[in-house]
């Protein structure tokens, strides 16, 4: 565990699994910034997540704030010995750290398990998370993808990676 600035980081265990799918699911209704669209069929994406983290095919880290809530999630979604990741900071606790200490978190777990890369799909239009991104060494890798939202609206997705170091 690692408390920064006001936040705690640490590795997510499947009972926390509900909180995590909270998180999700507010950062989803806000229809901005994550591929997860509204509404959510909650309870089958916990036990789906709790089933995931106890197979280990996925780790999870978790920002918990002041009050020991969970506010920020990071996912990374194991596969031979490339991992993508998947994150999501609550609207109010942004912009605070949360979203670097866990990509942090995530790339420190990478480095020290089998993995080769880490992968990643951002929104064109998430400016801050792909400053992060970069910040951290991720590159775009592939061509860009657009997709068709619920709404209407058509999204162009792009691909970064992460080579680690062996």
């Amino acid at each position: 565990m690692k408390a920064t600035l006001g936040f705690l980081v640490r590795r997510a265990g499947p009972e926390d699994a509900a909180a995590v799918v909270s998180v999700i699911e507010r950062v989803a209704t806000e229809g901005r910034w994550i591929r997860v669209e509204a509404p959510l069929e909650v309870a089958t994406r916990v036990e789906a997540f709790r089933a995931d983290l106890e197979s280990g095919r996925v780790v999870s880290f978790v920002a918990e704030n002041a009050a020991n809530a969970i506010v920020a999630e990071l996912s990374v979604f194991v596969e031979g010995s490339r991992g993508t990741i998947a994150m999501c900071v609550d609207q109010h606790e942004r912009s605070q750290g949360m979203g670097r200490a866990l990509v942090d978190a995530a790339i420190s777990w990478a480095r020290s398990s089998s993995l080769a890369e880490i992968a990643l799909e951002v929104y064109a239009h998430n400016d801050a998370a792909i400053a992060l991104y970069e910040a951290r060494g991720f590159v775009e890798s592939g061509e860009r993808t657009f997709e068709k939202r619920s709404n209407g609206e058509t999204w162009e997705s792009i691909p970064m990676v992460l080579a680690l170091a062996k």
